[in-house]
């Protein structure tokens, strides 16, 4: 945590696992973000991973200005949570879908 007086203007929460330290949330302000409270919070995990001997940082991917503190590495993943009802609902509408398109096709050479 960054501190004004007693007040918390900025912090982070990280996870250890294994021999890696991966970011979590950062949290800032926003009326310190002048002063980049939020990019002194990365500098400050980084130099608390590298005292505490982990040997890799995670701060995950997608957005350019995080090649400022390292080299990119590993890769990037992603993917979607979706309960089976919905996932079956789409499906069949998009069946239903499909049908009408065919449907219309054999009825428009049928004429």
């Amino acid at each position: 945590m960054l501190l004004d007086g007693t007040k918390v203007i900025a912090g982070a929460t990280n996870t250890v696992h294994g021999s890696d330290l991966v970011a979590g949330v950062i949290y800032r302000e926003p009326e310190y973000d002048w002063y980049g409270v939020g990019d002194r919070t990365i500098d400050l995990t980084f130099s608390f991973a590298a005292e505490r001997g982990f040997e890799t940082l995670d701060i995950g991917g997608g957005h350019s200005y995080k090649h400022h503190w390292a080299p990119q590495q590993g890769e990037r993943w992603s993917f979607t949570i979706c309960p089976t009802g919905r996932r079956v609902g789409n499906w069949l509408i998009r069946q239903q879908g499909s049908l009408r398109r065919k449907a219309r096709r054999v009825l428009g050479r049928a004429q």
